[in-house]
């Protein structure tokens, strides 16, 4: 392999990370237009990849300013096309962070902020290994192209007018997930629950959570009457963090859990579970000792749906956002997770026929995925990896988390985390280690030149 001098980049590699981690780009109904269809800051994103590349020269295509490709000049008349798939959202920052969210604070030789490692690092990593590739004139025989989406954390809606226009690639992958490569997904899908909720007491309003797809870390209520001493009773007999005032006849509760991925639930605390349990054995509110038996169990037995494959493992469940006034129905949020040999018809009408007066309607839906882990463009990517992390497992995974896999033929997930890492996307204070930069650069260059010299995919 050429000598590459990956020292070089590092500066100008750590310090475009931190602008652009400085970017809170977050899905925002409020700015979005026909120029920013996820809001203003997502756009923002999307510009500072832009400016990057075309500094670089490097061709650019903007696909209905939802996702943008970028090219190595001159590639298009090649055998193959392989993607490299990011995306440049992130999830809300939510709450208990001891650091600003958006201003990229380095610290211990780690950088905090929201987005760090899901996916801004990965995001800048392999347009620097293209950079390196342009920069040293190394040959391909395949096309290279680094696809940028906007909205993966929310709908994953971004990539179809690019799929429509450009569609499938030969090969691709995703930085978005677990070395060495993981060849395939859980199913996935959000389900919104509507029921008019009865016996609601004095409860005027509940809210909570970052969206379906995180673990709550707050959940809040408004009560008429006051209710301060008993609640903080509560909440004290339990040890649980919180807060409760009262004033101008109306009690505030609010509970801290701690915020997680939704696919590996048991790593947070639900904020809105706790919510529930609190006014339900508090306050003596049935109606939410109920809610929580049915939608606070993280394995789906509340609702009569708890799974397990042998390949894949189990089901998770996680109830991520709940809005309630009074008067009004009740709406959760729910993010499903789900092995093969269960598919998301079968669980709903399994939910339905436990709850027949609830109101279910999924608003985001992805079977199951797997790919061959011995194809010609895994195995490159497994070798590579074998290579430059001998010490590491060598074994293929099954994910739970959703990556564009699930919008993307022929695509898996290969990194940036290690199986070790702490997990850290969509929590508080997520982190990455700076020194992880050079090593991941090194090992995705010579992964996308293997790729783009390689005579089978």
């Amino acid at each position: 392999m050429l000598a590459i001098n990956y020292d070089a980049y590092f500066e100008d590699l750590l310090a475009e990370l931190k602008a652009l981690v400085r970017i809170p780009s977050v899905r925002d109904e409020a700015t979005a237009s026909s120029e920013a269809p996820y809001g203003q800051e997502i756009r923002r994103a999307l510009d500072y990849m832009i400016a990057l590349a075309q500094a670089e020269g490097l061709t650019v295509q903007n696909y209905a300013n939802e996702a943008i490709a970028i090219d190595l000049p001159g590639q298009l008349a090649t055998p193959y096309r392989i993607g490299v798939v990011s995306h440049l959202d992130v999830v809300q920052a939510g709450s208990h962070w001891t650091r600003p969210a958006f201003e990229a604070v380095e610290e211990d030789g780690k950088l905090y902020g929201r987005g760090v490692n899901d996916m801004k690092r990965s995001c800048l990593l392999v347009f620097y290994a293209m950079k390196i590739i342009q920069d040293y004139k190394i040959p391909l025989r395949n096309q290279l192209r680094l696809v940028y989406g906007s909205d993966e954390e929310t709908e994953m809606l971004d990539l179809e007018p690019y799929l429509r226009q450009a569609g499938q690639p030969d090969f691709a992958f995703t930085p978005d997930g677990v070395f060495p490569v993981c060849v395939g997904e859980f199913g996935a899908i959000t389900w919104e629950f509507r029921h008019e909720l009865a016996g609601y007491g004095p409860v005027l309003e509940l809210s909570g959570g970052e969206g379906a797809n995180v673990v709550p870390s707050q959940a809040q209520a408004r009560l008429a009457g006051d209710y301060q001493e008993l609640l903080q009773t509560y909440l004290d007999q339990k040890d649980w963090p919180g807060q409760v005032s009262y004033q101008d006849g109306e009690t505030h509760l609010r509970l801290d859990g701690k915020g997680a991925h939704a696919s590996e639930p048991q790593l947070g605390i639900n904020a809105i579970s706790r919510l529930f349990q609190t006014l339900g054995e508090a306050l003596d509110l049935e109606s939410f000792s109920e809610l929580g038996r049915t939608f606070s169990p993280s394995d789906g037995s509340g609702v009569g749906i708890a799974y397990a494959s042998p390949e894949m493992g189990a089901l998770t469940f996680n109830l991520g956002q709940v809005d309630f006034r009074a008067q009004s129905a009740i709406k959760l949020a729910v993010d499903c997770r789900f092995p093969n040999g269960s598919h998301s018809d079968e669980l709903k009408q399994k939910i339905q026929s436990l709850l027949p007066d609830w109101q279910i309607q999924a608003s985001f839906d992805v079977p199951v995925t797997l790919e061959d882990a011995d194809r010609p463009a895994i195995q490159i990517l497994s070798k590579t990896f074998a290579q430059h992390f001998p010490e590491e497992s060598q074994t293929p995974l099954i994910g739970k988390a959703v990556s564009y896999s699930k919008k993307v033929g022929n695509c898996i997930s290969f990194g940036a985390n290690f199986q070790q890492d702490p997990e850290v996307a969509h929590q508080a204070d997520e982190y990455v280690e700076i020194d992880s930069l050079i090593p991941l650069l090194k090992l995705y260059t010579e992964s996308l030149i293997k790729l783009g010299q390689a005579k089978e995919l």
